[in-house]
């Protein structure tokens, strides 16, 4: 399995699509503090104590706020879903599937794959989790009345948790697909679909539907730090192991 981790990282950062995927990320928390401000003057008039609430924040408060607009937006899930679905096919577009499998076992290049998949997405929760630091301690400066250090850090890891559960899903998801383009329409599909289960489905569906219950970290209750932590370990290692079987038992085409 190492050797498949070593192999797939070294492919991928010496290539250009994770550093724009990190680039993207990066900015894309940016955008919400600029959105945030254009917001705040255009609608300070009709919402009264708006500028006053914004100005008060802490860069601790703005760093959690700004991993939950990161989930909460959607964006980040498109990423991870051109990314997975890249790591997932690459070796069916590149016709080197069979000189993979004479190298290692089925289930140590699936274990390998899963196990990149998990720190290609932390590279991601990385370059948000800086982006969002200089943002918010230029813009608002750290408080010591505020969230601790370690509270911010739970939140960056269960961001992290959260899109490697999702990420689980979706290689178990593409397993059976070859085309890169199928499978970023699947994955495109399997993130629509669970944004509408989040939105139409009765509460005690909601709280198993990865990533729909994380905006109610931000007054970091441990109840639903909890749940998201438990539903981002049980994707993970559930879908781990249904990806293992199923890519076992896949008739490959060379």
């Amino acid at each position: 399995m190492l050797r498949v981790v070593k192999s797939e990282l070294l492919k991928w950062f010496s290539g250009k699509m994770i550093y724009i995927s990190m680039i993207i990320t990066a900015f894309l928390v940016m955008v919400d503090y600029f959105a945030a401000r254009i917001f705040m003057k255009t609608s300070s008039e009709t919402i009264p104590g708006l500028t006053d609430r914004l100005n008060a924040l802490s860069a601790q408060e703005y760093m959690v706020n700004s991993m939950v607009n990161l989930i909460s937006g959607g964006s980040i899930f498109i990423i991870v879903t051109i990314i997975i679905a890249t790591l997932i096919t690459e070796d069916y577009g590149r016709g080197t599937m069979k000189y993979s499998l004479l190298a290692v076992s089925r289930r140590s290049l699936i274990t390998g794959k899963i196990a990149s998949a998990g720190i290609l997405v932390m590279m991601l929760v990385l370059s948000a989790a800086i982006s969002s630091g200089m943002v918010g301690l230029t813009a608002y400066g750290w408080s010591d009345s505020s969230h601790s250090a370690m509270e911010v850090l739970t939140i960056y890891a269960l961001t992290w948790l959260t899109l490697y559960g999702f990420s689980s899903l979706l290689i178990f998801a593409i397993g059976r697909i070859s085309k890169l383009s199928g499978a970023i329409a699947l994955g495109i599909g399997i993130f629509m679909a669970t944004g509408l289960v989040g939105v139409f489905a009765p509460e005690s569906i909601k709280r198993y539907i990865i990533g729909v219950d994380f905006h109610r970290v931000a007054n970091l209750s441990s109840v639903y730090q909890a749940r998201i932590l438990t539903n981002g370990l049980i994707y993970i290692l559930l879908f781990a192991v249904l990806s293992i079987i199923l890519f076992r038992r896949k008739e490959i085409v060379y």
